[in-house]
């Protein structure tokens, strides 16, 4: 969905309404034309575009439209109060933990199953069972099998 902005004034959202004749929808610095809005519906796929058809001025059409672009540009104007947590090295607050391969096999498998899978355990129990999850320290200890005995393999992981 294309989003005009951000506008550093109101005056310039004033004038980007006037310019669209009205069919505009504006929120904080955003604005979308509802043209635009129409576009991304038509889209989202069949079912959507013969709901939009079904509607008519009566029943709510611009009404939709409006609240769907209002609901659009909120995130987007949303979007930019994130921000990274940071140290005063400018390095992220929070140590990330290994995730990359040639991380991966720098770690003994019981300190990546007490940093992966032991802090993440209730999150999986909900998805995987026991066996899943047990197969995942498995898996890390093939990896690190795998990066000793194949050379291809050790040599690629230390160029990273």
């Amino acid at each position: 969905m294309v989003i005009a902005g951000p506008f550093s004034t109101p005056v310039e959202i004033q004038q980007a309404i006037e310019l669209a004749d009205g069919r505009i929808s504006t929120y904080g610095r955003w604005s979308i034309p509802r043209a635009k809005v129409i576009e991304f519906l038509n889209d989202q796929g069949i079912y959507i575009r013969h709901t939009l058809d079904s509607l008519s001025p009566l029943n709510g059409t611009r009404k939709t439209l409006r609240q769907l672009a209002y609901s659009r540009l909120l995130s987007s104007n949303r979007s930019f109060d994130i921000q990274a947590e940071q140290n005063s090295k400018n390095d992220p607050a929070e140590d990330l933990p290994p995730v990359l391969p040639h991380e991966l096999v720098k770690l003994r498998t019981a300190h990546f199953g007490k940093i992966t899978v032991d802090r993440h355990f209730r999150q999986l129990r909900e998805s995987w069972d026991e066996e899943m999850i047990t197969k995942i320290e498995q898996q890390h200890r093939q990896l690190c099998l795998a990066n000793e005995q194949e050379v291809a393999l050790k040599s690629a992981l230390d160029q990273c």
